[in-house]
């Protein structure tokens, strides 16, 4: 009877453990689960829309990839109609593609010229950042309207030797990178013209002792919807009224030994907000709207179904 009792009781303890360990393994397997779900929502959402309702943005975020992005626009939007499709067929085409989507373009200062992060003023305990467009071309026949590089590849230097019509010579270091970009649509939204650039200006809070750590790791995002815009440029670029390539070159001078020629794609684009957040954290400082804000149409689909 002590014995039956006994193997009655191994039984139950056995049973228990066995089944603790069962739940705890699923209970891993499902955190697990969820954990590799919100890392490849996080490496899928290249080309997803943007939640423009988010209060907290992942650690390391680096907002949608324009390349990406842009190279799923061409395949909806070729940039050059083919030769057996109408002129109207082929806009018809590009003015079909759904452009309700918001997305982050997440702005890299290295590659801007003109934008800067002040160094932080520790009597207003302030960030002072300031955004400024680029224009696309100097050029009077060719569009001129504000533009941000977001993301520069493939970037390398080449050296060579300049001289002039009196002998002397120079040393004149050139890169050669491609870039991709957005051409503003609403550029009126960054301030007034001066002289073919517009600058927007943004301040964050930050405590001394948190300004720190977050000097190197302040991000910020350009909310931007993809528009179209009917250029009245002369010079046409190759592309569509979405999207469209160009190159821009500078030769180097005796006064100024450096040089570039880069590829550049462009999405045009309404920028509606800026946001400004701690890179390493995701937490966000500030969401300055330029424009109405309206949910994706992808999201308000999914809210009614």
């Amino acid at each position: 009877m002590k014995k039956c009792n006994i193997n009655v009781l191994v039984f139950v303890i056995c049973f228990i453990l066995g089944f603790g360990i069962v739940a705890s393994a699923k209970e891993v397997a499902n955190k697990n689960k969820k954990e590799f779900h919100n890392k490849k929502s996080i490496e899928n959402s290249a080309i997803d829309p943007f939640d423009i309702n988010a209060e907290k943005l992942p650690p390391k975020y680096k907002g949608n990839d324009i390349v990406k992005l842009y190279s799923n626009f061409v395949k909806r939007a070729p940039l050059e109609k083919n030769e057996f499709e109408t002129t109207e067929e082929y806009e018809k085409k590009i003015a079909s593609v759904t452009l309700d989507a918001i997305y982050a373009m997440k702005f890299d200062m290295d590659t801007s010229r003109r934008s800067e992060i002040y160094p932080y003023d520790a009597d207003t305990n302030k960030f002072k950042i300031q955004l400024t467009t680029e224009t696309l071309s100097f050029s009077s026949f060719e569009d001129r309207r504000g533009s941000f590089v977001v993301k520069e590849m493939n970037k390398r230097s080449e050296s060579y030797v300049a001289s002039n019509a009196f002998g002397a010579s120079r040393l004149v270091k050139g890169y050669v990178a491609t870039q991709y970009g957005v051409a503003l649509v609403n550029e009126d939204d960054f301030g007034s013209d001066d002289h073919g650039t517009r600058t927007v200006n943004v301040e964050i809070d930050v405590s001394i002792d948190k300004a720190k750590q977050l000097k190197d790791n302040i991000g910020i995002l350009l909310l931007c919807k993809p528009s179209l815009y009917k250029s009245n440029a002369e010079r046409k670029y190759k592309g569509n009224d979405l999207i469209f390539e160009k190159s821009d070159y500078f030769g180097g001078t005796m006064n100024v030994p450096i040089s570039h020629y880069y590829d550049q794609k462009y999405i045009n684009v309404e920028v509606l907000a800026i946001w400004i957040y701690d890179f390493r954290t995701g937490m966000i400082f500030l969401k300055k709207q330029l424009k109405e804000l309206k949910p994706n149409e992808v999201e308000m689909k999914e809210a009614r179904n």
